[in-house]
């Protein structure tokens, strides 16, 4: 929880991040996490989403947040649950957790939520500032902790050694009869005296106190006067002891003595107190951080050693000097200043700043300003900062990133080495990795062999010459003209290179190895898809004589994407393995099994009884895998989704590994962790996805597949500015919609040729209506991510533009948010085409996964917001903030934005209120033929009102058959 002095201000610029902290969203609702996600985005962090408390314990295992904002009422686990659950993990027990709930505080206070583990509590509506305050802070603590682990475990006992001094205040309390015996001592007087307080009860009150003690003071407390006196005593079990102690007589009403109530402070303690403050300030001197503490006004009030050698300003000259004066961030003179007053207002900010030294000299400073507060009062009296001048983290950081683009291009050429059939596109492709990174210093590469002159450089040339020998006769020589000095991590990058070219070298001559690296998986020396396939077949021979059945399993590991992104190969590698090993142990010595590849697993069982056989095997298998496998580093549950398909003496071998693959998607699609028998339903759902495939294949050869259009409407002024190209299938005497067949087009690879068909037509049909169009006619054409990755796009969308003769600046392509952000190849195309004047729109804007936070990052130019959105702007008001949030970021990045699925005119009203550039929907027409919407650009053209843009179609009916 922020403490109470730590205000904060809306307008002020939140603490700038060292990187983005991961950030955990639980909430079951979307938008919901939208919201928050829009909320915090100015903040930079990484923001990671869980729709329920199952998925939040699953985030939470795979890494570490730096805050939780959980839901309290989730269906199945609510918040408080899922927080106790995260609780009783050692790793996250001390993870910030931050309920948001639409409970009141009142009834949120008659729960005992704080014993379920949360730190705050915000209450719906949960104001931006609030929840980025209180995000900020924590998310600070986290990047701190992680960049200055080490330095700041200095600072840190520091801390621990302060609380320690201001914690601890030793006092005993005593209280005497008339007669002096001891009628009360509390557990500290027992801590310093040693004596149980039941034994104490009824002794005389100096009986702990030296014979001289009792002598010196005897004569004022038989007077009753009020003493303060110090002493040494034993207590029992310990050595001795110095006390201070204070006594003072009781009376009654009437005036008469009933005894003595006194304290007893444990004077050593106090002088360890002491002795620890020095040390504590020695440490503050020692530390190699610049520790400077200043008041409210900023004056310097402590300066230590490093911040003398960092600034160069001695501790003698800056005391009473306004910090502004003597730690000035380059280009900024009042940044100082700035930071000043928002630590002032109880703010702690961190960066990294260019900073200037006494001598006119500058650094790099990563530092962090945090207020000071009053202990008693709570008001704030000041600021401490700490600054590290971090230029050679700087520098290394840059050689890291050189060291990993190195190890990145030996990965690269490892994987090419390994599909290579000769050596010698290999040592091409050494020589081009090689003068790839090292070329822009200069450096050349060339592999010599044996029966070739030695076109590399002589011994006498000028220059640095490094030559590694590749196995027995073949060399690779790398050289430079220059006298460049080469780091370790060159020198490594070289011997990598060279071992892959050994590696082929050694593949070239063992032939016996390649035959089994052909036939076996590297990882788990398991048989692989061919080989598989090979005892498939005679098995299916050998049911010919026996009649016996036989069956497939094929297994795949229930997410293991997870284990291999959130841990790493390694993990996954060591993981397969051990799987690997409990399968063999179940498995009869006659059954076969091959990795596919990945976490794919098949497995051949011959001279099965039954289809029962076959499932008690797969239930087998389900059985060593119930319990936790133990790796070298953790331990990890590896569950496995099973599919069964059972042949005989006439079933194909491949129609039977299809349907166990089929089954084991069944298995999947039914929760994971399950057995599914091939059956007649599985049978029909295949052969009419085969049957669709088919359709599909001759829809497009036949011409049965065409572009639709919507038109997009320009709010300010009513007129239809542009159209949307929506496919449609004609199939069974009816339109199919796009959602219906691109999936399937995508599976079965015509993506590129349907993507293609489409943005030819829609392209000729945009031409006609550019044409005739007064001002610029925008067309717009969907495109799968699939056509990034798997066909030459860019090639695809200039050649459909020269064949009709289209105006680039027209065309318009949408790509979802998932894909944009999924492959960095993804925005390389982007980039060439909007080079060629081609633009971009995100379509169904906020269904994604990059949303606000990486919007300024996206090469595009439209953004469009998602039906689902505007479908609710005139009743919910959470859609209503997010399309205001969208459209307020969208025009000051300078983007256009398009709201899909409009069908009122109240949705249409809010829209233009808001100041949405263009929309289209229902409101004015669905998605029609190109004669048919070529009659509406008419029925509009300069017609319509200025004022009102429902006038452009006036509700148009939708004909049969149209879909939108």
């Amino acid at each position: 929880m922020r403490p109470a002095d730590q205000q904060t201000t809306e307008n002020m610029a939140p603490p700038s991040p060292l990187r983005a902290a991961p950030v955990l969203v639980v909430d079951d609702t979307p938008s919901k996490r939208v919201a928050m996600k829009a909320a915090l985005a100015p903040l930079g962090h990484r923001i990671v989403e869980a729709d329920s408390g199952i998925e939040a314990l699953r985030c939470v295992m795979a890494e570490d947040f730096a805050v939780i904002l959980l839901d309290v009422t989730m269906p199945g686990m609510d918040g408080f649950e899922t927080a106790r659950l995260i609780r009783e993990r050692w790793q996250s027990e001390m993870t910030p957790i931050i309920f948001v709930t639409a409970y009141s505080s009142d009834e949120i206070g008659q729960m005992d939520h704080y014993a379920g583990g949360a730190v705050d509590f915000l209450f719906a509506p949960v104001p931006p500032s609030d929840l980025r305050s209180k995000v900020s802070f924590f998310a600070h603590v986290f990047l701190n902790a992680e960049l200055l682990a080490a330095r700041a475990r200095i600072v840190q006992e520091t801390a621990d050694q302060l609380r320690f001094l201001t914690d601890a205040a030793p006092v005993g309390i005593f209280q005497t009869d008339t007669d002096n015996r001891y009628v009360y001592t509390n557990a500290r007087w027992s801590e310093i005296t040693g004596i149980p307080a039941e034994e104490a009860v009824g002794h005389d009150w100096d009986s702990i106190v030296d014979a001289k003690s009792r002598a010196d003071h005897a004569v004022a407390l038989a007077d009753g006067a009020a003493l303060r006196y110090r002493f040494e005593i034993n207590p029992p079990g310990a050595g001795p002891r110095t006390v201070f102690a204070t006594t003072c007589a009781v009376s009654d009403g009437d005036g008469g003595r009933t005894g003595w109530v006194g304290t007893l402070a444990d004077v050593t303690a106090e002088r360890q107190a002491q002795a620890a403050q020095r040390f504590q300030a020695q440490l503050l001197e020692a530390v190699g951080e610049a520790v400077i503490a200043t008041d409210l006004d900023g004056s310097v009030r402590y300066w230590n050693a490093a911040a003398e050698r960092l600034y160069g300003w001695t501790a003698e000259e800056v005391r009473g000097r306004l910090i502004s004066e003597v730690t000035v961030p380059t280009g900024d003179a009042d940044r100082g200043n700035e930071i000043m007053a928002a630590v002032a207002a109880g703010e702690t900010l961190s960066g990294q700043f260019s900073v200037r030294r006494r001598d006119g000299s500058t650094f790099m400073a990563l530092v962090s300003n945090s207020p000071i507060t009053d202990e008693d009062s709570g008001a704030l009296s000041g600021m401490i900062g700490v600054s590290a001048d971090i230029t050679d983290l700087t520098s290394a950081q840059d050689l890291l990133a050189r060291h990993a683009a190195q190890q990145t291009a030996v990965a690269e050429l490892g994987r090419y080495a390994l599909a290579a059939d000769d050596i010698a596109s290999v040592a091409r492709a050494a020589e081009t990795t090689i003068t790839g990174i090292l070329g822009a210093d200069g450096w050349d590469a060339r592999v010599i062999w044996p029966d070739e002159p030695d076109t590399g450089p002589g011994e006498a040339a000028t220059g640095t010459v490094i030559r590694v020998e590749v196995g027995e006769a073949v060399t690779l020589a790398v050289w430079s003209e220059h006298e460049t000095p080469l780091s370790s991590h060159g020198h490594q990058f070289i011997g990598d290179v060279a071992n892959h070219l050994d590696f082929m070298l050694q593949r070239a001559g063992a032939n016996a190895q390649f035959e089994h690296l052909a036939t076996h998986d590297p990882l788990t020396e398991l048989p692989n898809r061919t080989l598989f396939l090979d005892r498939l077949h005679q098995v299916k021979l050998s049911a010919r004589r026996t009649g016996q059945p036989y069956a497939v399993l094929f297994l795949d590991l229930d997410r293991f994407k997870f284990v291999n992104d959130g841990l790493g190969h390694d993990v996954g590698d060591e993981l397969l393995i051990a799987v690997v090993g409990r399968l063999r142990g179940v498995m009869r010595p006659s059954d076969t099994l091959a990795r596919f590849g990945g976490d794919e697993f098949a497995i051949l069982s011959p001279n099965i009884d039954s289809e029962l056989t076959a499932l008690t095997i797969g239930e087998r298998i389900q059985g060593a895998l119930d319990t936790p496998v133990q790796l070298t580093s953790m331990e990890l549950m590896a569950t496995a989704s099973i599919g069964i398909a059972v042949g005989d003496a006439e079933t194909d071998g491949a129609d039977l590994l299809r349907d166990a693959d089929a089954a084991m998607y069944r298995a999947k699609d039914s929760g994971r962790n399950r057995v599914e028998l091939f059956d007649e339903a599985m049978q029909r759902q295949a052969q009419d996805h085969l049957d669709r495939a088919a359709a599909l294949r001759g829809a497009l050869h036949g011409e049965q597949i065409e572009p639709h259009y919507q038109p997009i409407v320009d709010l300010a002024t009513g007129r239809i500015i542009g159209v949307e190209a929506l496919a449609r299938w004609w199939y069974a005497n009816g339109f199919v919609a796009p959602d219906q067949f691109i999936e399937l087009a995508e599976e079965i690879g015509l993506i590129d040729q349907l993507g293609g068909h489409i943005l030819q037509q829609a392209c000729l049909a945009g031409l006609a209506w550019a044409d005739s169009s007064t001002s610029p006619f925008m067309l717009s054409v969907n495109v799968s991510p699939r056509q990034f990755v798997s066909g030459d796009l860019t090639s695809t969308v200039l050649g459909a533009l020269a064949e009709t003769g289209l105006d680039a600046e027209c065309l318009h392509l949408e790509i979802t948010e998932s894909a944009l952000m999924s492959d960095p190849s993804v925005q390389a195309t982007i980039d060439e085409l909007r080079g060629h004047g081609v633009k971009f729109a995100i379509d169904d804007f906020g269904t994604g996964y990059s949303s606000l936070a990486n919007l300024r990052q996206l090469p595009v130019d439209i953004l469009k917001i998602d039906r689902t959105f505007v479908s609710g702007i005139t009743t919910n008001p959470k859609d209503r903030a997010l399309i205001t949030a969208a459209i307020d970021l969208a025009r000051s990045f300078g983007l256009t934005t398009v709201a899909e699925g409009v069908e009122t005119p109240e949705q249409l009203r809010q829209l233009t209120e808001l100041g949405c550039d263009h929309a289209q929907g229902y409101l004015w027409s669905p998605a029609v033929p190109a004669d048919r919407f070529s009659g509406l650009l008419q029925c509009s053209g300069g017609q319509q009102s200025q004022r009102d843009p429902t006038n452009v179609i006036a509700f148009l009916p939708t004909a049969s058959g149209d879909l939108p």
